[in-house]
């Protein structure tokens, strides 16, 4: 205080001192240093101090911004780079396409001839790829035309030693083969059609080509095939005979199978005009009808009256060799092992891998494995296809290129934000998880204990399950879980073990369909033979479980081989049975040759699928045997052509057959025709003796014979009242 006033001092504001820097310890052993003296100097280490940060704190202000200012820049002038490489490349490649084009027009080849299948495409015999056999089979059919076509003797066939000669060859007055048609089957890019175009121009024909599938009615095989068949040769085929090639044919379903069944009528010689008495325009030039699926609905009516030529998958040494030798003409870098994973992944199929090949080219010289899987083989979705997703569920991400993805979009590297987009661009999850679950036995995980498949089972694909049924009852909010699900794949089974291993487009669930399918037919076309009595008593559970298995016994008995002059008794008597038993239920046993050119009887219908699994047969069915089954057939041909002709040993009918087994049945008393006695109150009326002895019996009523014709179906349109006598 200073005299009577009081100065009061505002205390200096508070100066905020940051607490020192603890250096964090360092437990690693000092350094020793000696001096120019030779005295020891020790140094104790510490850590070095990090640099100053030049961001704020998140504590005090937020960053706007997800990364550094200095990495958005070096990205916006790397962009700017990457456009305009993009636009000097544009232009490198216009010109380049521009000066290509000039030289082929100055060349006088067309745009249009560039495709490798068209320019590969075989020439002449020697060109074809698959079995000699199956091309010489199509080749022998072409020239059993011979005669009928060009009025020249057909080629003999030349007879191995040890074969016995054909006792009733078939004979035709126009020379004519016994199957009119011929059925190539087999998967789609075996080179069927290729084959019919080469064979039947080496054989003298002008090839006119259908596709079933787009010219499917009744029309087209009276204007077109039956019109070109008629019309010969023209002027510029030099006067070359016409040989209709019927491309897709199980894919003519529509219009109540007309196409089909007016192609039967047309190779059967039927009139055009039975009520007029119109003489039949007999078939004189060979139909090559080519087909997908052997067993298709539409082609059961056909397959009875066509020469059946199956088509295997051809050996990938001589389609590696193949696609080795275009790799050399165009240029292009490949070797066996890469050619060899090519054939394997298209599964044969010599177009898709020239197709390939070709998109290869167009962007590198090298054919490399990663190329392969990477490019669009069998699937329509360029952008993410199936081969990809499974890829990226087994096979995961290396350190580097983990590190890579983290250091360029900042994230953790985990696989589920990488894998859901991924599988929800693909387009077919149920395709996919089908996949997945068909290769995971084949894959090698890093824990492979059952206890892993157990999870795997019960978490992705029980969960998978649960939401495609949900979204099945029509939830379909839950949608987007679907790719979370997938992902549990991934988890499970993902290792670099796998990288090894090419993952294929799942097939095991459409063969198993197939087979189905194929089964199915055959037992329909069992049943479709039953007499109509027989058909009612068997359901196809029944016929499948009950009536096949004994059936296959019973038509293997145990016969010899031996001449017909020389066969026992109770053999005669078997063989008899059994050609009883195999003629009513549309049972015949057809000749063709095995896989390795060995005559065989195969069974028609093949109903031996059913007790046949994986090439064995149960110990109590016998063998069927060629020489066996070529006795049965002969018998059968025999008999029908007996029955035909009406010559039969036993003229008996069947009421004199049940009189001869049960005796003549009692006469009836027509009560119509006897008079009454006069009758009392107490008494019944009964007959007169004397009046029935000499009562004129009536006249039999005229009975009449009913006439009944089975159409597979069933139709209320038409109706007949009946009596019951009529149907017993």
């Amino acid at each position: 205080m200073i005299g009577s006033r009081s100065i009061y001092v505002r205390p200096a504001s508070p100066v905020y001192v940051p607490p020192p820097r603890v250096q964090p310890r360092c437990d690693l052993p000092p350094l020793r240093a000696e001096t120019a003296s030779g005295s020891y100097i020790t140094f104790n280490r510490r850590f070095k101090p990090s640099p100053p940060s030049l961001t704020v704190s998140r504590g005090t202000a937020p960053s706007l911004l997800g990364q550094p200012l200095h990495r958005l820049m070096k990205d916006v002038e790397d962009l700017k780079n990457e456009q305009k490489a993009i636009q000097l490349q544009r232009k490198y490649d216009e010109e380049t396409r521009r000066a290509a084009l000039e030289a082929r027009t100055a060349a006088g080849v067309g745009p249009g001839r560039t495709m490798w299948v068209d320019k590969y495409r075989p020439k002449k015999f020697s060109d074809l790829l698959g079995e000699d056999r199956t091309h010489r089979d199509v080749m022998s059919w072409l020239k059993e035309w011979d005669k009928c076509v060009f009025k020249r003797a057909a080629p003999s066939k030349k007879r191995k030693a040890g074969a016995e000669e054909e006792e009733n060859p078939y004979t035709d007055a126009l020379g004519r083969p016994r199957e009119r048609i011929l059925l190539l089957s087999g998967p789609p890019g075996f080179g069927k059609t290729t084959l019919a175009h080469v064979l039947t121009k080496q054989a003298g024909y002008r090839t006119l080509e259908i596709n079933a599938s787009d010219d499917r009615n009744a029309a087209t095989v009276s204007t077109r095939i039956k019109n070109a068949i008629e019309a010969g040769g023209g002027i510029m085929d030099k006067g070359r005979p016409v040989c209709v090639v019927v491309d897709e044919i199980d894919g003519a379903t529509g219009g109540d199978q007309s196409f089909v069944k007016s192609l039967i009528k047309l190779i059967q010689d039927v009139p055009a005009n039975r009520k007029k008495n119109t003489p039949a325009r007999p078939l004189r030039r060979p139909i090559i009808c080519i087909c997908n699926d052997l067993y298709a609905n539409a082609l059961r009516p056909l397959r009875p009256y066509a020469r059946i030529v199956r088509f295997r998958k051809p050996a990938p040494q001589i389609l590696v060799k193949r696609l080795q030798e275009v790799c050399e003409r165009e240029s292009l870098q490949a070797d066996l092992r890469v050619l060899t994973s090519l054939v394997d992944l298209t599964g044969g199929d010599v177009r898709s891998c020239l197709n390939t090949l070709q998109f290869i080219k167009s962007k590198s010289r090298t054919v490399t494995e990663d190329q392969i899987r990477t490019a669009s083989i069998g699937s329509k979705d360029s952008l993410t296809t199936l081969q990809n997703v499974w890829n990226a569920l087994f096979i995961p991400l290396a350190s580097k290129e983990r590190r890579k993805r983290q250091a360029s979009s900042g994230s953790d590297g985990r696989y589920i934000h990488r894998l859901v987009p991924l599988i929800a661009s693909s387009g077919d999850m149920d395709r996919l998880v089908q996949g997945c679950f068909e290769h995971y036995p084949n894959l090698k995980p890093l824990d492979g204990s059952l206890a892993n498949v157990s999870k795997l089972l019960d978490g992705p694909l029980g969960f998978y399950d649960t939401l495609s049924k949900r979204v099945g009852e029509g939830e379909y909010e839950i949608m987007g879980y679907m790719a979370y699900a997938i992902t549990g794949f991934h988890a499970h089974l993902a290792a670099p073990a796998n990288s090894t291993r090419l993952t294929e487009w799942p097939k095991a669930d459409y063969e198993s369909y197939q087979a189905r399918t194929v089964n199915a037919e055959v037992a329909t076309t069992l049943k479709t033979g039953f007499p109509p009595i027989l058909r009612s008593l068997f359901s196809t559970t029944t016929t499948l479980t009950e009536l096949i298995p004994l059936l296959i016994r019973i038509i293997t008995p145990p016969l010899r081989p031996v001449n017909a002059n020389i066969v026992k008794p109770a053999e005669r008597a078997v063989l008899d049975r059994l050609v009883e038993l195999m003629i009513p239920h549309g049972l015949s046993f057809w000749a063709e040759k095995a896989e390795n050119g060995q005559p065989m009887m195969r069974l028609e219908p093949p109903i031996d699928c059913f007790i046949h699994y994986d090439g064995k047969r149960a110990d109590d069915v016998a063998a069927g045997r060629f020489a066996v089954r070529q006795v049965v057939a002969q018998a059968m041909d025999a008999e029908i052509a007996r029955r035909k002709s009406g010559a039969s040993g036993d003229t008996r009918t069947v009421k004199d057959k049940l009189v001869g087994m049960y005796g003549a049945a009692k006469p009836r008393v027509s009560w119509g025709t006897c008079r009454l006695r006069p009758r009392t109150k107490l008494t019944r009326p009964a007959l007169d003796p004397e009046a029935e002895l000499s009562a004129t019996p009536p006249p039999p009523a005229k009975r009449f014979r009913a006439v009944y014709k089975f159409h597979e179906g069933s139709s209320s349109a038409v109706r007949k009242c009946i009596k019951m006598a009529t149907l017993m």
